[in-house]
């Protein structure tokens, strides 16, 4: 009977023995938020790596606050440049700035923050200068839509080559057509030259045929503007030529606009850089 007992206990002992080397055993702890964050910011998924280290920030990790929140902030610069990415980098710099206000990353978060603010409000510049552009293209239509009502009713009054030239034009033959409005303008005693010298500056200013010049166009529409300053296509050449000086003026500031914005999207790549370097 002692044996029996004495076999249980030992039994029982290393059972219990064995429940305790099992409760010894531990899992390998997760990742945390900022650590998954790190992840995706150095691969560059930007879209991640925000929600990570939002999700960081919310639990309070006061060890990583910091960080959390300038590379919270390059993310949004760099994900996509939208205007509420670029609000929302520049307010987690500002936050930064006011909660760190003594160290090197609230440095260069007063450095990025400026950037940023510049980045908006060239990117709203930008935005601006093509709605404009488009207005003004739409313009351009409406004004060819009115030449081209113009013609219809005049065509019958219209003397035998220039009705040659629009038939030309009707058919496809737009090399034809320019070749008689251009042999017409040249004729000094011709009385509807202004008129030649318009429906050729809009062959000028065409795709068709190959035919397209701009100089060539632009120096018709000025001649008419000179020579002819009381025809009906007076009016409408000094139109066009506003137009053109505007469109031309906003393409190049558009160009140089996108221009700043890659120079400041590649700065930010650098500090980025930089930033990562000191890890």
């Amino acid at each position: 009977m002692t044996r029996k007992i004495v076999l249980v206990l030992l039994v029982t002992l290393l059972l219990s023995g064995c429940a305790r080397k099992k409760a010894q055993v531990t899992q390998p702890a997760s990742p945390s938020p900022f650590e998954v964050a790190e992840k995706y910011y150095l691969a560059g998924n930007y879209t991640a790596a925000i929600q990570a280290y939002e999700q960081s920030l919310q639990q309070t990790d006061p060890e990583h606050r910091q960080t959390a929140l300038f590379r919270l902030a390059v993310s949004y610069a760099l994900r996509n440049a939208s205007p509420d990415d670029l609000a929302k980098s520049k307010s987690l710099f500002d936050l930064l700035i006011r909660e760190y206000p003594s160290t090197p990353l609230a440095d260069q978060a007063k450095l990025l923050s400026s950037s940023v603010q510049l980045v908006r409000e060239l990117e709203a510049g930008r935005r601006q200068n093509e709605e404009q552009l488009e207005r003004l293209s739409g313009q351009v239509t409406e004004i060819l839509q009115r030449i081209d009502e113009l013609e219809k009713r005049q065509e019958a009054e219209r003397n035998d080559p220039l009705r040659r030239a629009a038939g030309s034009l009707r058919t496809g033959n737009v090399k034809e057509a320019a070749d008689i409005y251009q042999t017409y303008l040249s004729s000094p005693n011709a009385p509807n030259r202004d008129e030649a010298a318009f429906r050729l500056a809009l062959i000028h200013l065409s795709q068709e045929a190959g035919l397209r010049d701009n100089r060539q166009a632009l120096t018709l529409l000025e001649r008419i503007v000179r020579e002819w300053p009381d025809s009906p296509y007076a009016s409408q050449s000094r139109h066009l030529l506003s137009v053109h000086r505007e469109l031309t003026r906003l393409r190049s500031q558009v160009e140089s606009q996108q221009a700043e914005l890659k120079e400041l999207t590649d700065a930010l790549n650098a500090l980025k850089a930089i930033d990562l370097k000191r890890r």
